[in-house]
């Protein structure tokens, strides 16, 4: 039914199965269970949940964690530390060093979710190679992603199964599979009905489940947000205010400038009504295109 690229499940020491909880991931978590369950490697698949805590729409972990026991996978929950070890929020993050992220410098990825995530990697390699003999060859380690490639263009020069280099080493191989990456939206929601599993009701007013006030997401899903999570888009602006930069609001076809949160909020008590558009430039938007 979907074109995709299999790799050999036996193969791998671990499968980690990245989970955010929403359509994309939990649609690539059973499959991958259904898979590895009929390869008789069930139990080497793990799933993992970057957790952004209050930028998380509410619910996520709940339901993170209700997906995976249905399931029958193990989940783990990680966090983003600094390097003297103590755990901070993005929000603190952005504070903390006076710049938010943006395009070419979107540490709310690379820091809050990869990072945890690749400390996972490498404590499951050092535990294959603790149990097994490899021979002198290293862990293999599948990454496994819910990424689409109609998602942006960025993300359809992407190929469905690639050698992560950025993680691998000469005691470990990590190897990251898009296993829907061929999938259009239509088929992710019917796979989701054939299934029966269970998703947030964000999808009721976003195409995304992405982290509350995303970067790349448009001005009018920011002042929906704000309508929904007042506390939250106060708390945007007071470390808007206090670093003296404004949060990366992607301005959508027609819109003269970056929307500030201050002005979002505005809008949002006011009850505005802005227009919702698909613009082709934010990669946000792209996801059901």
């Amino acid at each position: 039914m979907h074109r995709t690229t299999l790799p050999n499940l036996t193969s791998y020491d671990a499968i980690v199965v990245s989970t955010s909880g929403g359509k994309d991931s939990v649609t690539s978590l059973r499959l991958v269970a259904d898979m590895a369950r009929q390869v008789g490697v069930l139990d080497r698949v793990l799933a993992v949940h970057a957790d952004l805590g209050e930028l998380e729409h509410d619910g996520t972990l709940a339901l993170v964690q209700r997906q995976c026991k249905a399931l029958g996978i193990p989940l783990e929950v990680v966090k983003y530390r600094r390097f003297d070890g103590v755990e901070e929020t993005i929000l603190e993050h952005v504070e903390r060093i006076g710049r938010t992220p943006g395009r070419g410098t979107q540490f709310c990825t690379s820091d809050h979710k990869r990072g945890p995530i690749w400390r996972v990697f490498r404590r499951l390699g050092n535990e294959a190679l603790a149990r097994h003999d490899h021979g002198g060859q290293p862990a293999q380690i599948l990454d496994v992603q819910g990424i689409r490639a109609v998602e942006s263009d960025g993300r359809k020069k992407r190929n469905a199964i690639t050698r992560n280099k950025n993680i691998c080493c000469q005691s470990r191989e990590v190897t990251t599979w898009y296993p829907i990456f061929q999938w259009s939206e239509k088929a992710v929601w019917a796979y989701i009905k054939d299934k029966g599993l269970e998703t947030l009701s964000t999808y009721d007013r976003l195409p995304r489940h992405s982290c509350q006030f995303c970067i790349y997401a448009p001005v009018w899903a920011w002042v929906q947000e704000a309508k929904i999570n007042p506390a939250l888009a106060a708390k945007y602006a007071a470390v808007e205010a206090k670093i003296d930069k404004l949060w990366r609001v992607f301005p959508e076809t027609g819109t003269k400038h970056i929307v500030s949160m201050a002005e979002v909020i505005t809008m949002a008590e006011e009850d505005v009504e802005v227009k919702r558009s698909d613009d082709p430039k934010c990669d946000w938007c792209q996801a059901g295109m």
